[in-house]
Formats: structure tokens, C-alpha cells, sequence
């Protein structure tokens, strides 16, 4: 991972502990973590290029878990949209956000926000998030891509 990417990470999870520190204040932290995602977002692409990796969506979904608590990423496709789920998981090392779907709300507008910087043409919207209530994977982001979108 290059250095932008790991500073704009540690920008996202001081403002992910700031939130989560000040009770009723994370729609404060909702605009930064909207700012820091786009910007991780074209970080994640202007890396990819770099490294002569196709800037696609599989790369970007193969890369983002390098850079977040994903620990799993599913692309279904259905009535002609791409709908890709994201969880997070407390135990992975870079997720420093409590069991709480308050605190997953945040990081589904953050899977938006990065989504968005990777690829700011890209019509996508939160179809819904849930809290998983295990032990081991606690949110699931879903984001819906609409696939009639031009090249």
C-alpha cells in the first residue's frame, strides 16, 4: 500500500474514533468522511495505475479490501444492475469502529464515498445496510451500480 493511501487510512480512522468519541456528533464527521473517502478513493485508482492494474471495478473491490475492514466483497447482478455487498468485521485489524450499526451507518457512506472517487461517473446509491449480529461480521453495506452506465 503506498503512502497516500495509508495516510488518507489514518485520516479516515481518527475521524471514525473522533465519532465514535463524541456521542451525537457524527453528523459532523459525516461531510470529512464523505471528503477523506473520495479522496481514498482516487488514491486507490492513481495506485492502480501506477502498477499498471486495469482501473475496473473487480480491481478497486480486490484493492479496497486492502485498505478497509472488508473481509468479504459480493458482486451480484440482477434485473440489470450490479449490486456489490461489502462487510466489515471488528476483528480485522484496521477497524477501530465499536459493534454499534450507528457506526456501520458511517462506514456504508463511506463505501459510497470511496465507490464515488474511484470512478466519480459511476451511478451508484446505498440500497440498504444491516447490522449481521455475529460475532465475526457485524455490517454489510450493499451498493447498487446501475450496468447501462456509459464506458
Amino acid at each position: 500500500m503506498n503512502q497516500r493511501i495509508e495516510n488518507i487510512q489514518k485520516a479516515i480512522d481518527c475521524l471514525l474514533q473522533e465519532a465514535q468519541k463524541e456521542a451525537g456528533e457524527e453528523q459532523g464527521k459525516t461531510e470529512l468522511l464523505h471528503t477523506y473517502g473520495v479522496k481514498l478513493g482516487r488514491a486507490i485508482r492513481d495506485d492502480m495505475e501506477e502498477q499498471g492494474i486495469e482501473a475496473d471495478l473487480k480491481s478497486f473491490l480486490a484493492t479496497y479490501g486492502f485498505v478497509r475492514s472488508c473481509q468479504q466483497k459480493n458482486c451480484i447482478i440482477q434485473n440489470g444492475a450490479e449490486q456489490y455487498s461489502i462487510i466489515h468485521c471488528p476483528a480485522a485489524d484496521s477497524c477501530s469502529c465499536p459493534k454499534n450499526p450507528k457506526w456501520g451507518n458511517l462506514l456504508c457512506q463511506l463505501d459510497l464515498a470511496v465507490l464515488k472517487g474511484f470512478d466519480s461517473n459511476l451511478d451508484a446509491r446505498i440500497a440498504g445496510s444491516l447490522n449481521m449480529g455475529s460475532a465475526d461480521y457485524w455490517f454489510e453495506s450493499k451498493i447498487i451500480l446501475n450496468s447501462s452506465l456509459p464506458e
